[in-house]
């Protein structure tokens, strides 16, 4: 069997600002995909939306999200593959050395989906999710003197983020609504 091909096309408009040691970002997204495979096409479109609130203190960073999201799939007989929620997570971090970062979050998300149905939970539901996580930075961002991380000048974009390794076993508690 052969791959499937993927074309997916979207525009997405984002807004940054700070306040002292509070940050606001908001960004929204739409667009649609079309997967087309031997025997099938599908053909969806979608939409998201956040906005973060994120506040730094000392050593501590605490931070709120707020989105929404929806799928469609285009010229569906129903709308049992479209999906519409929304999600919340709060997260706190901590970073006592420049090569360390532990970090707590929730998220919680809500959503409706035909899908739903047929496996069980029904058209509603809602999953909850903590995790904990623990960063090591090997190369702590970048200095004056140039990349600090050795894959940021063979990578540009990396330039601006730290390299490291994450850890995080996360915990799941799932409901129906």
């Amino acid at each position: 069997m052969r791959d499937a091909a993927w074309d997916t096309r979207f525009w997405s408009a984002g807004w940054r600002a700070g306040f002292g040691p509070l940050m606001l970002l908001a960004q929204a997204l739409r667009g649609d995909t079309v997967v087309a495979g031997p025997a099938f096409t599908s053909h969806t479109k979608f939409q998201s939306a956040y906005l973060l609130a994120s506040y730094d203190w000392r050593d501590w960073r605490f931070s709120l999200r707020e989105g929404l999201f929806a799928t469609r799939r285009a010229n569906a007989a129903n709308d049992t593959w479209s999906e519409d929620g929304d999600s919340f997570a709060a997260s706190v971090s901590y970073a006592p050395r420049d090569w360390l970062r532990l970090t707590g979050e929730l998220i919680a998300m809500d959503s409706r989906r035909g899908e739903y149905v047929p496996a069980g939970p029904g058209f509603n539901r809602a999953d909850t999710q903590f995790q904990f996580s623990t960063r090591f930075f090997f190369w702590p961002k970048r200095t004056s003197a140039g990349f600090a991380c050795p894959a940021a000048a063979r990578y540009p974009a990396l330039a601006a983020h730290s390299c490291g390794i994450s850890l995080s076993p996360p915990v799941h508690a799932d409901r129906a609504v």
